[in-house]
């Protein structure tokens, strides 16, 4: 079991398991506007801030991890 936090994403292992992981994860997305020092950036539409809700299933291998993510906006 453990929690994991990468960037704005939160992810929580709900399995007591060597390989298996299951369980719920939150992502933050900031909002996207105008003010920003890249000029290709600030001609990109402006975008709210949004949170994401959903899940994931994976399976740790040792040298590698395959994983699978489902999520609500």
């Amino acid at each position: 079991r453990y929690v994991q936090l990468l960037g704005t994403q939160v992810s929580l292992n709900l399995l007591d398991s060597e390989g298996w992981q299951l369980g719920p994860q939150l992502n933050f997305r900031p909002k996207r506007d105008s003010d920003v020092d890249d000029p290709v950036v600030a001609r990109m539409r402006p975008l709210d801030s949004e949170v994401e809700f959903g899940g994931f299933v994976g399976y740790d291998f040792g040298a590698f991890r395959l994983e699978a993510e489902a999520g609500y906006r």
